[in-house]
């Protein structure tokens, strides 16, 4: 699942394919200062992970990717990354390192964290708040 997963990141599938890949009571959550960036936070079902896909890819273009081979054991993975991407907001590129963490049930993703320097992204939208730490948005 979490190969045919990332897989479907690189294809441009539609927000709703990728969604598809994870369970209706996913627990999903990307910690960061939600209001300086739209698409992290808590999502609930797969209508609030095809939202995640819709506002990361309206706010994102991704100028390099590159993912690890995942390590897995048992139902865990974890996916190594670094990314180069320009933000709409600010025209600016970031560069961050990060983690996904998934935890797999039934051949659907129940559990899903990005582990990520947010405020750099915050910072590069050029929201002078970030700092504030915010706390998530459920959607």
């Amino acid at each position: 699942m979490v190969e045919r997963y990332l897989r479907l990141l690189g294809t441009g599938a539609t927000p709703a394919e990728l969604a598809a890949s994870f369970s209706e009571d996913v627990d999903w959550y990307i910690a960061g200062h939600v209001e300086a960036v739209p698409w992290l936070g808590r999502r609930h079902g797969r209508a609030g992970v095809a939202d995640f896909f819709r506002q990361f890819r309206e706010g994102v273009r991704q100028v390099r990717v590159h993912l690890e081979e995942p390590l897995v054991n048992g139902d865990r993975a974890v996916v190594l990354g670094s990314f180069d991407s320009l933000l709409t907001a600010s025209g600016r590129v970031v560069s961050s390192e990060g983690a996904v963490v998934m935890t797999v049930r039934d051949g659907l993703i129940v559990h899903y964290r990005v582990l990520e320097d947010s405020y750099a992204v915050a910072q590069t939208i050029g929201d002078s708040s970030a700092a504030s730490g915010s706390p998530a948005r459920d959607t």
